[in-house]
């Protein structure tokens, strides 16, 4: 019964500019660039009307409402989310997901001595511990990585705002002061 309701709902909001994303019936997963917010300023709307998203990220919000909502209670989430005022969409930059250059094995890069830098300083040095942003929830780089140009970007895109890596002046396969 709350699937059907939540579909009549979804359909309710589609007419009104909303973009929803996935297929999961319980879910409102709102594409928030398309309604013309990030997904932390979506949700920040959202809870000015007592309603608290599940999850926010840079472009979208999720909402997972429960079996036990009464009417009145949908009533609301969808009087709240038809308060929210459209405006224009923002484009949507999401990078992908970069293949950085393999120059250790974890274990090798996990031995050397490590230096925690922000992440902008961190392009040319070689990840040594891992760092995970959800999302997207996988790694844009694993341990033994040289961090390129594409992957800072990545990176602090994600929300990742600094990095252990192999400190300066050692060598790669030994972990030796350089000379």
């Amino acid at each position: 019964e709350l699937c059907e309701r939540l579909s009549e709902m979804k359909k309710r909001l589609s007419r009104k500019g909303y973009v929803f994303l996935g297929n999961e019936p319980m879910k409102l997963s709102v594409d928030t660039l398309a309604y013309g917010y990030t997904g932390k300023e979506f949700a920040s709307a959202l809870k000015a009307s007592g309603i608290v998203a599940e999850f926010y990220a840079k472009e979208l919000t999720v909402l997972m409402p429960t079996p036990m909502l009464t009417q009145k209670e949908l009533d609301s989430l969808e009087a709240a989310l038809s308060s929210i005022p459209r405006k224009a969409p923002l484009e949507s930059r999401t990078p992908t997901l970069p293949r950085p250059e393999k120059v250790l094995s974890p274990k090798e890069a996990l031995l050397l001595p490590t230096q925690t830098l922000p992440t902008e300083e961190c392009e040319g040095r070689i990840l040594c511990h891992a760092v995970l942003s959800c999302p997207p929830a996988v790694p844009i780089a694993v341990l033994g990585e040289r961090l390129n140009a594409e992957t800072v970007r990545a990176m602090l895109y994600w929300g990742i705002t600094e990095c252990k890596v192999a400190k300066e002046g050692y060598s790669i396969r030994t972990a030796a002061v350089s000379d």
